[in-house]
């Protein structure tokens, strides 16, 4: 049942970003914008709560409750925190960024990532 609803959510993430980043940013650097906002101390790391508010921020509404299960999948030590950069790599398969290692702005990662 976990399963299930951890791939229903990966699923609905995957729509939304796709719908809200309109092809102006790729998928993932939208997830790293999305959380970076979040993220108040630039760390590259989000705690489940801000995860759940950065959700909400894009349409998808679940209780912190539903979601701690899935995201614990995503944090292997158990620090109660998401390392964003890694968890947008898993959801679209991609590399890491560029982005993440050089701190490149919004504007700045549309022109990395269209060259």
């Amino acid at each position: 049942m976990a399963s299930e609803f951890k791939t229903q959510l990966e699923k609905q993430l995957r729509e939304k970003i796709s719908q809200k980043a309109h092809n102006k940013i790729s998928d993932e650097a939208y997830v790293i914008k999305a959380m970076r906002f979040f993220d108040i101390y630039d760390s590259g790391v989000v705690t489940y709560s801000q995860f759940h508010q950065a959700l909400e921020r894009i349409g998808i509404y679940y209780t912190l409750d539903e979601i701690v299960p899935v995201l614990q999948t995503y944090d292997p030590e158990g620090r109660g925190k998401i390392d964003y950069i890694d968890f947008s790599k898993y959801l679209f398969n991609s590399v890491v960024l560029k982005a993440h290692q050089t701190k490149l702005t919004t504007e700045e990662l549309v022109i990395e990532t269209s060259e």
